[in-house]
């Protein structure tokens, strides 16, 4: 225990003045007589600086106006970490009272230039002699090497140190698996020695283990309180982005401006990324809407609804200088008091930039010196465990944890790094690394010793599974090695579950008693009913690309039907010319709307020239060998199913419908290969062409005779310019065309046969199911697989129990996560039964 003064000045790190305050309360009954200072402020009573940062660093970069051209940091004299660097030394240079500056390399006698410039400036720095000190007492923690030297001076002007003098003391040094372990082990010794949390205090000597013990303190209901505060107010990041886009006022500057004032300007950033061209005069003409398979007039009408929000917003919210980003600054904010005093700091830092400068504001120096602002803050409120970093170890509480005490954690002694690096004061008359770090390691180690009961702790590895060496310091320190303890863990995890009860579901679904709804709803349902639930349960709309492929099917899904209405059964034959006409067409309105997409237009354009080109050469080779006519295309309809006291609605487009005078045959247009298997059918997966099937037949009357899908996509094949003839000793070898290269990326429909098709084709181009199915055995099956699916979704189903390669294009999978399952889909034929 420390035993606190009655009168005088305590110096401590700030992060620890209301631990220090609390400890004075515990032992006296005020503390009027009683200052507690951090060592800066202590400094500053003796060696006041006449003006703020900003200012010193304007008049550094004033001064280093006169560097030559030929100075290898010319190129730096406007930057504000250099400036920094400069201005930091210059000052440790007048404290130490060193003048002259080494000069045998290059590099020195540059910075012999720069800092002879400086020289004659008066930076704040602290010169001159310390006066005879009482009653100041200085809090024993580990200190840097510079503040361990003016401790030095402050101890020889009559200081005290503020020490506690346990009668006994304990030290334990242990090694945990991970960093998680670490804070497990913690949070349970504190809990199994059932210690007071106001006795506990842990520094950690990797800043991310706070993150870690703040959860596992959660876990275990242990109050805590972080020294060291993230602060990270909204207002900061506006006056950094605001003054950026004042640095450079492009539009990624001005969106990021905009997109930290607040997420109700999301609709900025997808505007713009729309129409670069359009910042920032918002003056652009578009063309009239026309019908596109890209953006539907809705969604067009929405992007309109923008550009006059994102108009009206710019004409009211000019942005040309400080007070106009000021003014936006204080409309996105509310008047807390916190926003207050940040918003205040901030202005007083532009103020001295305005002052400093004889021109225009130095935005770049302001806005380096409002980053800085940007540093963690003390805690306002004390209880609990202390959690802070390794500079906050002391003897204030007698449970004392240093966390990761490996070696790249402990000691780390301070050394000079940049420009200024040790390197180059090492030919100085400054102290040296030697003499500072053997100072900073002695502080530290006389602050371990005065902890009653410490607790030294490591994890063996981190979360990479990369390991820790023991630090051979902390070793010698201690006397021992550190013993290894197992952690098991309590928690059991448990997987997330999704529920809906039937009322709930038909709730949802259901309208006047009927589920309405298309094919392909019901098959999304089997593959995951999770996935159905959100998108036709919730209704949440996936956002989609424009090079989305199902925007490409559908756009040869227009093509084929375009041309099929122009040129009838010789549509396949149409030349280059006719379908770069048609493509050209179908990009028309996106081609003017959108100027900046121009080269991704192109793009896409050839892209799917090149596979129209190949498909309707396959198109042309089936059409030549079948001997239907094309009937009907993208045809619509509505089929109704009772069931129970309920009616099951479908509706959809049927690609085309070949008939004869008796039958017909349906025929589905798919971007990807895909094959009809009557496994997947009695499953509910392949309820599509049956539909389809069953739904003409009960409007025609025809005779079916199957349905079959008609596969757009082309399958790479390898292009050979000649075939060998290895038996041939003379001429065997034959060229090889372009058309023989494309026959062999056509592939055979796969579908179907309820009856004899070989009357209407020339070959066997038709890859039917082996499975012997009649129509109407079919209808009766998938009667019953639409009931039970039917049945599931009322019943309110919305597991993520899905099948495989269900999740890998699925927009919800960060929804479901881990609660997930894959699964083999049954046979609902069996089930039903």
């Amino acid at each position: 225990m420390i035993k606190m003064p009655k009168k005088g000045t305590i110096l401590a790190p700030s992060s620890l003045h209301l631990v220090l305050y609390q400890e004075l309360l515990k032992q006296q009954d005020h503390y009027l007589s009683l200052q507690v200072l951090s060592l800066a402020s202590f400094l500053d009573t003796f060696f006041p600086k006449e003006e703020s940062e900003t200012s010193y660093l304007i008049q550094v970069q004033k001064a280093l106006e006169n560097v030559p051209s030929t100075n290898d940091f010319y190129k730096s004299i406007d930057d504000p970490i250099f400036l920094e660097e400069c201005l930091r030394f210059m000052r440790l240079a007048k404290t130490f009272s060193q003048s002259t500056w080494p000069a045998g390399t290059k590099k020195e006698k540059d910075l012999k230039v720069i800092l002879n410039l400086l020289k004659d400036l008066e930076l704040g720095q602290s010169e001159g002699s310390i006066p005879s000190l009482e009653d100041v007492y200085i809090l024993r923690t580990p200190y840097s090497a510079w503040d361990a030297l003016w401790v030095e001076q402050l101890l020889q002007a009559g200081a005290k140190w503020l020490d506690s003098k346990p009668t006994s003391t304990r030290q334990s040094y242990v090694s945990l698996g991970t960093p998680r372990k670490q804070a497990q082990w913690i949070a349970q010794t504190i809990v199994e020695k059932q210690w007071n949390a106001e006795d506990v205090l842990i520094a950690c000597c990797d800043s991310q283990d706070s993150y870690v013990l703040e959860q596992m303190f959660e876990a275990y209901k242990i109050p805590y309180t972080l020294l060291k505060e993230n602060h990270n107010n909204p207002i900061l990041n506006q006056w950094v982005q605001a003054i950026q886009y004042l640095i450079e006022p492009s539009l990624k500057n001005f969106l990021q401006f905009v997109k930290i004032l607040g997420a109700k300007y999301a609709y900025f950033e997808d505007y713009f990324a729309l129409f670069p061209e359009a910042f920032p005069s918002m003056d652009l003409v578009h063309p009239a809407y026309s019908d596109n398979p890209f953006m539907n007039e809705k969604d067009w009408q929405k992007v309109l609804n923008s550009e006059a929000k994102i108009k009206d917003w710019m004409d009211k919210h000019p942005m040309a200088g400080l007070e106009d980003m000021a003014a936006i600054i204080q409309e996105a904010n509310a008047p807390t008091q916190d926003n207050i005093q940040i918003f205040g700091q901030v202005q007083t830092i532009l103020c001295d930039a305005i002052d400093a400068s004889e021109s225009k504001p130095n935005y770049r120096i302001a806005l380096h010196q409002i980053k800085s602002l940007h540093q963690a803050r003390n805690a306002s409120d004390i209880s609990g465990v202390l959690i802070g970093n390794k500079n906050t170890l002391c003897a204030l509480r007698p449970n004392v944890f240093l966390c990761s005490a490996h070696a790249d954690g402990y000691p780390v002694l301070d050394q000079e790094t940049g420009i200024f690096n040790e390197t180059y004061i090492m030919h100085t008359s400054l102290p040296s690394l030697d003499t500072r770090n053997k100072l900073q390691k002695a502080y530290l180690e006389e602050t371990l010793g005065q902890v009653q009961n410490l607790i030294v702790t490591m994890p063996q590895a981190n979360y990479q599974g990369e390991a820790y060496q023991e630090s051979l310091d902390m070793q010698q320190f201690l006397g021992k090695e550190s013993y290894f303890i197992d952690v098991k863990d309590p928690s059991i995890w448990q997987q997330p579950s999704f529920s809906l009860d039937a009322q709930q579901a038909k709730a949802l679904y259901l309208k006047e008693n009927t589920l309405h709804g298309s094919v392909s709803s019901f098959e999304k349902f089997v593959r995951c009913p999770l996935s159905y639930y959100l998108t036709y349960g919730l209704h949440l709309k996936e956002q989609k690309s424009w090079a989305d492929l199902r925007t490409r099917g559908s756009i040869l899904h227009t093509i084929l039907e375009k041309l099929t209405n122009i040129y009838g059964e010789k549509f396949a034959t149409c030349d280059k010319q006719v379908l770069q006409d048609t493509l050209n067409a179908e990009y028309a309105w996106l081609e003017n709307t959108f100027p900046s997409k121009k080269v991704w237009i192109s793009q896409q354009k050839m892209t799917l020239l090149t596979q129209l080109e190949t498909i309707f050469h396959n198109l042309a080779k089936f059409q030549d060998q079948w001997h239907m006519q094309i009937s009907e295309q993208e045809k619509e309809f509505t089929m109704e199913l009772p069931w129970d006291d309920y009616i099951i609605s479908f509706h959809g487009y049927i690609d085309r419908i070949d008939t004869s005078d008796t039958s017909f045959m349906i025929f589905d247009y798919k971007s990807s290969e895909k094959k009809w298997k009557y496994s997947e059918f009695k499953q509910g997966l392949s309820l599509q062409l049956a539909t389809y099937t069953i739904a003409y037949q009960k409007e025609s009357s025809l005779l079916p005779l199957g349905h079959y899908y008609i596969a757009l996509k082309t399958k790479p094949v390898k292009q050979e310019a000649i075939k060998v003839n290895y038996k041939r000793k003379k001429d065997n070898w034959s060229e090889i065309s372009l058309e023989d290269v494309q026959n062999k990326s056509f592939s055979k429909l796969n579908g179907k046969d309820y009856e004899d098709v070989s009357i209407y084709a020339d070959e066997k181009m038709l890859q039917t199911s082996k499975r012997d199915l009649s129509f109407n055995q079919m209808k009766e099956e998938w009667q019953t697989i639409v009931q039970s699916i039917a049945q599931d979704i009322l019943s309110g189903q919305i597991q993520p129990n899905y099948l495989k390669d269900a999740c890998k294009y699925c927009p919800y999978r960060c929804i479901c996560r881990n609660a997930r399952k894959e699964e083999t889909k049954p046979n609902r034929l069996e089930v039903a039964e």
